[in-house]
């Protein structure tokens, strides 16, 4: 269930943004290659990719609230918080662990031309998993360039860094330690609509709390194409990989490699209705640790859009 209301001032925008997930862990822990109208630099979210074999469920409240005020023709000040409670109905360590995460953020864009626009943005979180042995201050950085020309083309590039302060529990009688780790982030990524085709492109880094409790370092890339062979006829291809890694080196944390391929077409019966067929393919294993795991799918849906224009 997600939710969004917004109040806009002549120069201002105030607004909050909601999450309520209640899920199988089966299904929210491996993401698909299915971005539908996915957003340029945005992370796919908290998963660790644990199956386990067994039933399990994941909850997820999220909120965040923001504001932004034009401080002339071509400067905006954004300000905005977040806040994350994510539980299991059993927690497992090092695999699917219960946490608490909020932080606040400031952004201060300037417009340079109707298309481009550089912004730096400081952030701070705080993340506190159930168990207890990795709390974790971060505060990051960082410096973005976006570029915009109407629908047909959108690009951006990020760079920056994140540092992260983890306050290791200690054995008995003995003080707690600290760890602090400095991550370098870079993302770059576009999308490009063509006559009958559009490319959507995404490649980053990313550090943040994840489902397994720990405090991660994602590289994640994303690729689709569609093409429009026939007014009524199309095909796509997507493929999404992840590499995730402890930020903080834990032998309770095997890195994660995943990856997903998907290939489809979409028929279009009648200006509403559409018939969908698509195969996919995935592959995961966690370094250090025997076996892979293989998935291969196929789906047909139909689909109704009753205000479809195109």
């Amino acid at each position: 269930l997600s939710g969004a209301a917004e109040l806009r001032g002549e120069r201002s925008r105030f607004g909050v943004e909601a999450d309520i997930w209640d899920q199988d862990v089966v299904n929210s822990q491996l993401p698909g290659a299915d971005f539908g109208d996915a957003t340029l630099g945005e992370s796919s979210g908290p998963d660790s990719g644990r199956i386990l074999g067994a039933d399990n469920r994941q909850r997820v409240y999220r909120a965040r609230p923001y504001a932004s005020f034009d401080l002339s023709r071509l400067m905006r000040l954004r300000l905005d918080a977040r806040a994350d409670d994510v539980s299991f109905d059993r927690n497992i360590a090092g695999a699917l662990e219960s946490y608490r995460s909020f932080g606040f953020g400031a952004a201060l864009d300037r417009e340079f031309s109707p298309a481009s626009r550089v912004g730096l943005r400081a952030d701070i979180q705080r993340v506190e998993p159930d168990a207890g042995v990795y709390d974790a201050d971060i505060a990051g950085v960082y410096l973005q360039w976006d570029y915009q020309v109407a629908e047909r083309v959108s690009a951006y590039l990020r760079g920056g860094a994140r540092r992260s302060k983890f306050d290791v529990a200690a054995a008995p009688g003995r003080p707690a330690a600290s760890i602090t780790e400095t991550t370098p982030l870079f993302a770059a990524g576009g999308r490009w609509s063509f006559r009958k085709s559009e490319l959507f492109a995404d490649l980053q880094r990313v550090v943040d709390a994840n489902s397994s409790g720990f405090v991660v370092e994602r590289d994640e890339l994303r690729l689709s194409f569609t093409h429009r062979f026939t007014p009524k006829f199309s095909g796509y291809g997507a493929a999404y990989a992840i590499r995730d890694e402890a930020v903080s080196a834990s032998a309770l944390y095997s890195a994660r490699r995943y990856y997903t391929l998907a290939a489809g077409a979409e028929w279009r019966l009648t200006q509403a209705w559409s018939l969908r067929g698509q195969v996919d393919h995935s592959r995961q294993e966690y370094v250090g640790e025997s076996g892979v795991g293989d998935g291969n799918a196929i789906r047909a849906s139909i689909l109704y859009r009753p205000r479809r224009s195109e």
